[in-house]
C-alpha cells in the first residue's frame, strides 16, 4: 500500500520538470500576435492549424475575442466535413462565392468516395477528375478574395510555399506582422501599424516553438526588405535588428546569416543612396 503511493511520487517528481508546461504560453502569445497583425473585418487564410488556426477557434468561441476576423484552414478546405462547417460559421462568406463551393464540393464528393483513383490515376479519365478538382480549388481560393472585396485578405507565409497552388496572381504580398495582405495596389503604404508582439527568446529546441520563432524572423526580415524596397532604409533597419536577436537568441535550428546578409545589402543601398 505504501508503495503503491511512494512510487507514483517518485515519478511525478523526478518527471515534473521535463513535462510540466504551465509557464508555455508561446502558442497562446503567437496566435494572439497573428491576430494583431490584422485589421477589422478580415479574412485570414493559413495552414498553421498546430500553431494558430486551432488556437483562434477557442479565442474566438470561448473567450469572444476578435469575432470580426474570419480564419480559414486550406488544407481543411479538401475536407466536405469543413464545407459544412464553412456554410455554417461563415455564411456571408460561403453565399458569396456560393457557386464556386457548390462545383468544388461536387468533386470533392468524388475525391472521398474514390481516393485512389486521384492519387494513383491510371486513365485518362482519373486525370481529367484530378485536374477537374484542382481547377475548382484554386477558384473557390480565388473567388473567396475576389468575392469579399469589402474584406481584408490575409495569407500566412507558408501558404505561398506551396508549389502549383499559386492563387491570387494579380494581387502584391504586403508583408504586415505575421502575414502577407492581399493588395492590387504597388503604392507604399504608410497606414500599417506594427503591433506589440509579445515572445520570449530562448535555446528551446521544441518543434512548435522553433517554427513559431522561425516565422517571426521571416516576418522582421520580410517587411525590411519590403520597407527598403521604398526607401525606408531607417524603418527597415530596425526590423532586421529584431532579426539578429531572433538569430543570436535562439536555438542553433533557427536559420543564421539572413539577418546580417540583408543588413549589409542595407548598408549598401545607403550608401548609394
Amino acid at each position: 500500500m505504501v508503495a503503491a503511493l511512494i512510487i507514483p511520487g517518485i515519478l511525478l517528481f523526478s518527471n515534473f520538470k521535463e513535462n510540466n508546461e504551465s509557464k508555455n504560453y508561446f502558442v497562446e502569445n503567437y496566435t494572439d500576435n497573428v491576430m494583431k497583425s490584422v485589421r477589422p473585418n478580415s479574412i485570414i487564410i493559413s495552414t498553421q492549424w498546430d500553431f494558430f488556426v486551432s488556437a483562434s477557434w477557442y479565442y474566438q468561441n470561448v473567450s469572444g475575442m476578435y469575432k470580426g476576423i474570419s480564419v480559414i484552414d486550406k488544407e481543411l478546405l479538401r475536407r466536405t466535413w469543413y464545407l459544412r462547417e464553412m456554410r455554417k460559421h461563415f455564411p456571408d462568406i460561403y453565399n458569396n462565392c456560393k457557386m464556386e463551393f457548390e462545383l468544388y464540393e461536387a468533386e470533392l464528393i468524388k475525391f472521398e468516395n474514390e481516393t485512389d483513383r486521384y492519387t494513383k490515376p491510371k486513365t485518362q479519365q482519373d486525370n481529367q477528375d484530378l485536374l477537374r478538382i484542382r481547377t475548382t480549388f484554386l477558384s473557390l481560393l480565388n473567388a473567396i478574395i475576389e468575392k469579399n472585396p469589402e474584406r481584408n485578405i490575409y495569407l500566412s507565409f507558408e501558404v505561398e510555399d506551396v508549389k502549383g497552388e499559386r492563387f491570387a496572381e494579380q494581387y502584391q504580398r504586403i508583408p504586415e506582422g505575421l502575414l502577407f495582405r492581399l493588395s492590387k495596389s504597388t503604392e507604399f503604404d504608410s497606414s500599417f501599424a506594427e503591433p506589440d508582439f509579445v515572445y520570449k527568446l530562448t535555446d528551446n529546441t521544441y518543434y512548435h516553438y522553433e517554427f513559431i520563432m522561425q516565422n517571426y524572423l521571416r516576418a522582421f526580415l520580410l517587411r525590411a526588405n519590403y520597407l527598403m524596397n521604398y526607401g525606408k532604409f531607417d524603418e527597415a533597419e530596425k526590423y532586421i535588428k529584431r532579426g539578429l536577436e531572433i538569430e543570436n537568441s535562439t536555438g542553433n535550428n533557427i536559420p543564421k546569416g539572413d539577418s546580417m546578409r540583408l543588413m549589409n545589402k542595407l548598408k549598401q543601398l545607403k550608401t548609394i543612396k
